[in-house]
C-alpha cells in the first residue's frame, strides 16, 4: 500500500509506509537523533499512467461538508 497524499499535474505524490529499518532500542539513542531516519527529507512522486490499475482508493470524509465537495468530482 502507498499513502497518496495529494495530486501536482499528473504526478501523485505518496509515502511508502514499507521502508523496514531497526527499531530504536533505548531512550539514549532516541535523544541522539535516531529517530531522524524515521523522516523523509524529499518526496516521492509517480505519473497516474503508471500507477497499476488494481489499486484501491479509500477517501477520508470527515464531515457532511466534505461528503458534499467529494461528490463534487
Amino acid at each position: 500500500a502507498l499513502y497518496l497524499v495529494c495530486a501536482q499535474g499528473q504526478d501523485i505524490i505518496f509515502l511508502d509506509p514499507h521502508l523496514v529499518q531497526p527499531a530504536i532500542n533505548n531512550e539514549e539513542e532516541l535523544v541522539n537523533g535516531g529517530h531522524y531516519s524515521y523522516h523523509c527529507n524529499s518526496t516521492k512522486k509517480i505519473n497516474v499512467s503508471k500507477i497499476d490499475t488494481c489499486i484501491a482508493f479509500t477517501f477520508l470524509i470527515i464531515d457532511n461538508e466534505d461528503f458534499i465537495r467529494f461528490k463534487q468530482f
